[in-house]
């Protein structure tokens, strides 16, 4: 039986080690988004916006799953049910329903990507409200100009 030299015991444990390096932020990458520069976030909702009549100015994290989808010549428009995140900004879908809000993409993003059933979390500034319409109700939506946003992979759905 032949034993192993040092050399080959530390080239072993560094692929070991690499291999792990490699791994380990891609199943994180699956799990949780951070989005940098949002420490002053709003703490509200999309129905507590509504609520409470602060429409304008300041920044937020929300996510949800995705209902509608429109590209326009200098955007795209998503309608989002929201839902509470967890610490990774994960939607949580285990939980009721915030609302509804619009997020505004400048930008196109790809409607078979970003279709409906698809979720989403993203951050971005309140810009007001717009009206819309569910089913045959007009209602008032919270417009989110999106900075940034997480698409979350079809298998990895929260």
């Amino acid at each position: 039986m032949k034993s192993s030299t040092w050399a080959e015991r530390t080239l072993v444990a560094r692929l070991r080690f690499t291999a792990l390096s490699l791994l380990i932020p891609l199943l994180a990458g699956c799990t949780a988004v951070r989005f940098e520069g949002v420490e002053g976030r709003i703490q509200l909702s999309p129905d507590q916006v509504m609520a409470s009549g602060f429409e304008q100015g300041g920044t937020v994290v929300w996510g949800g799953r995705i209902l509608a989808v429109d590209n326009f010549e200098d955007g795209t428009e998503l309608q989002i049910l929201a839902f509470p995140l967890s610490g990774g900004n994960v939607p949580n879908t285990g939980k009721s329903s915030e609302g509804r809000f619009v997020a505004y993409f400048q930008g196109f993003l790809e409607p078979v990507d970003y279709a409906a059933g698809r979720y989403v979390s993203l951050a971005g500034e309140l810009q007001g409200v717009v009206e819309g319409q569910v089913g045959e109700s007009k209602v008032r939506f919270p417009l989110v100009q999106t900075s940034r946003i997480h698409l979350w992979p079809k298998d990895k759905n929260p």
